[in-house]
C-alpha cells in the first residue's frame, strides 16, 4: 500500500499546495502544521522578518557592571552574589526551635525545619499516626457501647 493511500496519511499531511515559506520547497511530504522544511530555513525566515538579529546588544551586571551579553536576555546580574548586593538582601539568620519528636535544639536556615533529623521526622509521623488511629477506636468504641446498649432510652 502507498503512504499516500493510508488513513493516517490522509489525517497527517494535507494536499500537494503545501511550500515552505523561505525556499519555496515543496512540503506535501511534512507534517500538516508544519511551515518550513528545515530548521535553517526556519532561522533564515526570522532573521528576515527581524524576529532575530545577528547584533547583540551589550548588557552590564546593574552591581559591578561587567559584561553579562552573552548571557540570556533577561540576565541583569552576573552572579547571585552581585543579585544579592545589589537588592540589599542579608543572609537569613539562623532559626532556633526544639524538635517536636526528642525535643533537641534544630538550628537551620529554613524556618519551616520541625525535626533535627529524618528518624525523627519519622518516628514523630508514626506516632502520631498511632494516636490518631487509638482516637478513632475509642471513639468508634464509645458510639457502639452507647447506641448498641438496649438499656439506652428505658426509663
Amino acid at each position: 500500500m502507498l503512504p499516500e493511500e493510508t488513513a493516517r496519511s490522509k489525517l497527517k499531511f494535507k494536499g500537494n499546495d503545501r511550500r515552505c515559506l523561505e525556499c519555496d520547497t515543496d512540503m506535501s511530504n511534512r507534517h500538516a502544521s508544519a511551515r518550513f522544511c528545515s530548521y535553517p530555513c526556519r532561522e533564515k525566515y526570522r532573521n528576515k522578518k527581524g524576529t532575530l538579529t545577528d547584533t547583540v546588544r551589550e548588557r552590564y551586571c546593574l552591581q559591578c557592571e561587567a559584561d553579562i551579553s552573552h548571557r540570556h536576555i533577561n540576565t541583569v546580574y552576573c552572579s547571585m552574589k552581585c543579585s544579592v548586593a545589589y537588592r540589599g538582601i542579608a543572609a537569613k539568620p539562623d532559626v532556633n526551635k526544639e524538635c517536636l519528636n526528642c525535643g533537641k535544639d534544630v538550628t537551620q536556615k529554613r524556618n519551616m525545619a520541625k525535626y533535627c533529623s529524618r528518624s525523627c521526622r519519622g518516628m514523630y509521623t508514626a506516632r502520631i499516626h498511632r494516636e490518631r488511629k487509638t482516637a478513632a477506636l475509642s471513639k468508634q468504641a464509645t458510639h457502639a457501647a452507647r447506641y448498641n446498649n438496649p438499656d439506652i432510652g428505658k426509663k
